[in-house]
């Protein structure tokens, strides 16, 4: 079953998709830090040609018109920027627009439960020095359904063994990450 989504979150998971399939995620700007919260998000930067492909894309599809009135209102709402960077167009997507992301990536994959019943559970110590790594990592690990335990500690009830393997190989991470199945997970009691 393929989800409708509204005209306003496929643009902006157009644009995510497009730019991080290409890699070009700016790695200054992009940044993910747990504190209180389980995962901020500062902004991600696209500029080039490839912004100008997308709302040519929408542009023939949809017109111009609503293209514009579409941009306009993403920019309202407080989702995304489009400033001029050395006379070149570009669009930030702000935190406020990777959460929606977020929310639209929730809804469009669909990760089949374990079976079994059991949990995969990731532990990780991924050092400053590869900081973009380690945040690039949270965000993939959102994206397969895991959930924090603690905080190098996350959880997923998916079948994602494969998905979190590759993601490991492809970040160069082996060293710093450790996989394990556990059957659950049962909170201690206090002494009284």
């Amino acid at each position: 079953m393929k989800i409708k989504l509204p005209f306003t979150e496929r643009f902006l998971w157009d644009i995510y998709k497009f730019f991080n399939n290409t890699g070009e995620i700016a790695e200054d700007i992009l940044n993910v830090w747990t504190s209180t919260h389980p995962m901020r998000l500062k902004s991600i930067l696209f500029t080039g040609q490839d912004y100008y492909a997308i709302r040519k894309k929408y542009k023939s599809k949809y017109g111009k018109q609503k293209t514009a009135q579409l941009i306009s209102y993403l920019k309202r709402k407080g989702y995304i920027k489009t400033p001029e960077l050395e006379n070149k167009k570009g669009i930030i997507i702000t935190p406020i627009g990777l959460e929606k992301i977020l929310s639209v990536h929730k809804k469009t994959v669909k990760l089949p439960k374990r079976k079994d019943g059991k949990l995969q559970m990731v532990l990780f110590d991924i050092s400053e020095d590869k900081k973009y790594k380690r945040n690039l990592f949270r965000i993939e690990l959102i994206n397969l359904g895991y959930r924090k335990l603690q905080k190098s500690v996350w959880i997923s009830p998916y079948e994602v063994l494969e998905k979190t393997q590759s993601l490991i190989k492809d970040l160069g991470i082996f060293d710093e990450v450790r996989l394990l199945l556990v059957e659950k997970i049962v909170e201690s009691n206090k002494p009284k």
